[in-house]
């Protein structure tokens, strides 16, 4: 009989009478006896594979007594090389090109010859001829033929010894609860089971190893969900014609698996997408058959697919509410996404976030009923397409929209903000954005929190006249953004609690903060650190509330405005508060440290030609400077190479005495 009926066409193979025994040194062995193998029983089999056994349709032996003259080549023609290939058992692997064994000692062998039908053929016969030439002997000629099926089965490859919930020689199919199953589950190693509840099976080989299953009649779908036998699956080989119900997380955490399909998968029922592919990192199959039209989910679809880079236009969109996270972390997704219909879209969060080279045009989007761009193309560092388009009315986040998208230089001022209250990081690390910004419908009343806004944006130095009456936190707002030298004046900062870092590294800002309400501030670390330019009055700033100010004008080269105004009662570090501002020579001796218990480095690297002694002494002061107040025991606190006078010595000896036991650096007297 024909050899081999598993998945797969297995083409039968025709023999001339007249060439079946060639003269020696070579003999040609038929295993079956049977001349003509076309067909047999009128069995058809599908493409893509060949017998499942190693029965040989003929034997090839050299006996190696002509050791010049004992390569044998095989030569397709055009016919056989367009629908089949033939496993070759001297490179072990199936080819339809001409192939020559070489001679190399001993007897040659063509045991294990087998033929096989291409994948992706056409319904229908197929035949083609396969020449062996062997020295000192006629050609022969192997006429193969056969008929080809399509697979109506889902079929997919296990490896049973990968890591998993069930032993290293069994395998756990997993189903979706409370679905639908009555289908056959052919196992791949000759059994096979009928499955008609919704309990996972689980199948025990005699060998663990590599198996193809395969799974025809009524099935809801596959549901791994980041667990069992996840990493067991190794390959999706067939959709077959099974009417899937659910396809969320079917192969969620499948990172082992590989798409090698060619037809089309039926999703006309489903409605949720949602983690279908999530971390298979090394996915990138054909998504262009799925059918879309019901589907109201795409969350994490493609959530960790590093390598997939397949297009998406044909997905109708038109019901899908929520594409949160679709592609994210999908660093070689490049596809068009222009035939996209978001009109009901109302989540986008993080749809392209980290998508490392996705640069393509968005314009289309109908963002109407968006509420959340959160993070939609954070990480994009390729990106820069227009967004004039987005209608943003009913959007209330654009944290981190924009973060680290390092070649976004777009407008944003078509905004309609209205209603956004989250900005965090919009534009975090755009270092090539320096677009208008400002506008009529940029309106920023809701805003609550404007932290990391601007930060690393090194090139931007735009208008930023923003209603700020609600904005909290306004931590690293421009940090680092080194060309900014804008007006703030029109912030009001009234609800404002923290400004940490917030014009640090602004090294050409001088713009007046004199407006700036503070008397909620509790937190000013780092608020003006590296602003070499700046040297305006901070004496309106309210700071009763705060609590630190840890390098609050730390290498601010230029600053030498009055801080006797400060309220310092309620700080509790000061540590580099003036470290290396070289021109500041202001007097601090009315302030009340006595919460303060970090203050090291204090004028690190001051020296007597920048500060005076009079107000070093000042501090020292035992009637009216720190010296003459309850101060925390123990600290350690730097004044560079400052000198005091006499009149200051009273006053260090208690501050270093016992109880306080403070441990000074100064230039001495």
């Amino acid at each position: 009989m024909c050899p081999g009926i598993g998945v797969g066409i297995s083409p039968c193979l025709t023999r001339s009478i007249s060439t079946l025994i060639p003269p020696p040194p070579y003999s040609v062995f038929s295993d079956d006896g049977i001349h003509t193998l076309t067909n047999i029983n009128g069995l058809d089999y599908s493409e893509g594979s060949g017998p499942s056994a190693d029965s040989d349709p003929f034997s090839l032996v050299g006996d190696g007594l002509s050791p010049l003259a004992d390569d044998i080549t095989i030569t397709p023609n055009a016919a056989f090389t367009d629908s089949f290939e033939y496993y070759n058992p001297d490179t072990l692997a199936y080819t339809s090109a001409l192939a020559t064994i070489a001679y190399t000692g001993g007897a040659i062998s063509l045991a294990g010859f087998k033929v096989r039908a291409k994948a992706g053929l056409s319904d229908g016969s197929i035949s083609g001829t396969l020449t062996v030439t062997a020295p000192n002997t006629s050609p022969f000629v192997l006429s193969c033929s056969g008929v080809v099926a399509v697979n109506n089965a889902f079929v997919i490859t296990v490896k049973t010894d990968n890591a998993g919930s069930s032993a290293n020689n069994q395998f756990t199919l997993p189903l979706y609860a409370g679905q639908t199953y009555n289908c056959l589950i052919e196992w791949g190693d000759g059994s096979s089971t009928t499955q008609t509840t919704d309990v996972s099976p689980t199948h025990t080989y005699s060998v663990a190893g590599t198996y193809t299953i395969q799974i025809s009649g009524v099935f809801a779908g596959i549901f791994f969900d980041n667990g069992g036998d996840k990493l067991k699956l190794i390959s999706i080989d067939n959709w077959g014609s099974i009417a899937l119900e659910r396809v969320n997380s079917a192969y969620y955490g499948c990172s082992n698996m590989i798409a090698n399909y060619t037809d089309s998968i039926n999703t006309s029922n489903v409605v949720d997408m949602s983690y279908m592919f999530n971390g298979c990192s090394l996915f990138n199959g054909s998504v262009s058959s799925f059918d879309t039209a019901s589907v109201t989910t795409m969350d994490y679809m493609f959530y960790q697919c590093v390598i997939f880079n397949q297009s998406v236009s044909s997905f109708d969109t038109s019901n899908v509410t929520t594409m949160i996270a679709m592609f994210q972390f999908c660093a070689a997704f490049n596809q068009s996404v222009s035939s996209f219909d978001t009109s009901t879209v109302t989540n986008m969060a993080a749809m392209f976030a980290s998508c490392t080279i996705f640069n393509q045009s968005v314009s289309s989007f109908n963002t109407l009923n968006v509420v959340s761009m959160l993070g939609m193309f954070s990480g994009a560092t390729a990106f820069n397409q227009s967004v004039a388009s987005f209608d943003t009315t009913n959007v209330t986040d654009m944290s981190f929209m924009f973060n680290v998208c390092v070649n976004f230089n777009q407008s944003v001022s078509t905004f309609k903000t209205s209603n956004v209250i989250n900005m965090r990081s919009m534009l975090d690390g755009c270092i090539s954005f320096n677009s208008t910004i400002s506008s009529a419908t940029f309106i920023t009343s809701s805003v609550t929190n404007m932290s990391y806004m601007f930060r690393n944006c090194g090139v931007f130095n735009q208008t930023v006249n923003f209603d700020t009456s609600s904005v909290t936190t306004m931590d690293y707002m421009f940090n680092f953004c080194a060309a900014f030298n804008q007006s703030v004046s029109s912030f009001n900062t009234a609800s404002v609690t923290s400004m940490i870092v917030m014009f640090q590294g602004c090294t050409i800002f001088n713009q007046s903060v004199s407006s700036f309400n503070t008397a909620n501030v509790t937190n000013m670390l780092g608020m003006f650190a590296s602003c070499t330019a700046f040297n305006q009055s901070v004496a309106s700033f309210n700071t009763a509330s705060v609590t630190n100010m840890l390098a609050m004008f730390t290498a601010c080269t230029n600053f030498n405005q009055p801080v006797s105004t400060f309220n310092t009662t309620n700080v509790t570090d000061m540590t580099d508060m003036f470290s290396s501002c070289t021109a500041f020579n202001q007097d601090v001796s009315n302030w009340n440290i006595s919460n303060v218990t970090a203050i090291n480095r204090f004028m690190l690297n001051k020296t007597a030609a920048d500060y005076s002694a009079a107000n070093l002494d000042a501090i020292y002061n035992i009637t009216t400077g720190w010296a003459s107040r309850s101060v925390q025991p123990n600290l350690i606190i730097n004044f560079g190479t400052i000198k005091y006078t006499a009149g200051g010595v009273a006053g260090r000896a208690i501050l270093t005495g016992a109880p306080n036991n403070w441990s000074i650096t100064d230039g001495g007297i």
